[in-house]
């Protein structure tokens, strides 16, 4: 996709629609646990209620470590340094796995603190905890699939990525 040429709301359509549509999974991620959470047990909701500050902080830094990799990539391609691009791409998720583990490490061991500071207690603690330590151990995979977006790439330099990884 070429932004410099074309009608810029058509592009930025092109743009906004899948961002917004991946934005309304995130939502619908969590208004579907909290459905299921609601059938389990009223302590079960009050758990996972707890425990959503927590993760959307968690998915902010994924998003932002995901959104400043592609803003990097993008300039280096639009200054036609393809292999400046590879490079920073593949050193991009490298630093995504190491980040990723030590935030969900950092997320696991905090939780049970700021569920306190939040006024937690009993089980409504225990399942929030449950609920947190879990999505922690999932961290490293949700920063990697925002980092992985080859789909905005080119395919040429997807494959030379490939050969790189």
């Amino acid at each position: 996709m070429d932004l410099t040429q074309g009608n810029i709301k058509k592009q930025l359509i092109s743009m906004a629609v899948p961002a917004g549509i991946g934005m309304l999974f995130y939502t619908l991620y969590n208004v579907v646990d909290t459905f299921y959470a609601g059938l389990i047990s009223t302590e079960a909701l009050a758990g996972l209620a707890i425990s959503f500050p927590v993760y959307f902080i968690l998915l902010a830094f994924a998003v932002g470590f995901g959104q400043g990799t592609t803003a990097l990539v993008s300039n280096l391609l639009g200054a036609k340094k393809e292999e400046d691009a590879i490079y920073t791409y593949i050193q991009s998720l490298t630093i995504s796995l190491v980040l990723s583990v030590l935030v969900g490490y950092i997320t696991y061991i905090v939780s049970e603190p700021v569920f306190i500071f939040f006024g937690a207690s009993g089980l409504f603690l225990e399942n929030g905890l449950r609920y947190m330590q879990t999505l922690a151990f999932g961290a490293p995979f949700l920063f990697l699939q925002m980092s992985l977006t080859l789909s905005y790439m080119p395919k040429e330099i997807q494959k030379k990525i490939g050969m790189h990884l």
